[in-house]
């Protein structure tokens, strides 16, 4: 009997593969909390339903760092707070084009700080006083 490359998985899973899973669930735990559990629930018909859409998307979950998926879910309720249509019902592919984006969203919102005013000579104020007054004759 010929043994086959058929997908056959194993029963024991490394720490590494464990971790991704953990992460994958409190992604979507995060979600239900967020969106909650009326609309959570609306997304999915069934167990399986869930299961497939966390397969599916587990490798772009997984690539998002822990400031990724804080920034992103902090902005996801921004959203949802201010009405956006867009994200009023949990869409996973939004969610984390919104995680990935958030790094360069924050960054885009940091405060301006001016420069400190340069240092004039004494030079330079008597030019600009002589071309100051050079204007007032101008004008009279």
């Amino acid at each position: 009997m010929s043994q086959g490359t058929g997908s056959r998985r194993s029963t024991t899973n490394s720490p590494e593969d464990e971790q991704k899973r953990i992460k994958v669930d409190q992604f979507y735990s995060k979600l239900r909390a967020v969106y909650g559990k009326a609309k959570y629930d609306s997304q999915f018909a069934d167990a399986e339903d869930l299961k497939r859409s966390k397969r599916n998307w587990a490798n772009e979950i997984n690539k998002l760092t822990a400031t990724q998926y804080n920034l992103g879910f902090k902005e996801l309720k921004k959203l949802l707070q201010n009405g956006d249509p867009d994200y009023q019902w949990p869409d996973i592919g939004k969610v984390i084009g919104l995680c990935t984006r958030a790094e360069r969203l924050k960054a885009a919102h940091k405060i301006f700080t001016p420069l400190p005013k340069p240092e004039k000579t004494d030079e330079q104020r008597q030019r600009g006083n002589e071309h100051l007054e050079a204007l007032k004759r101008g004008l009279i």
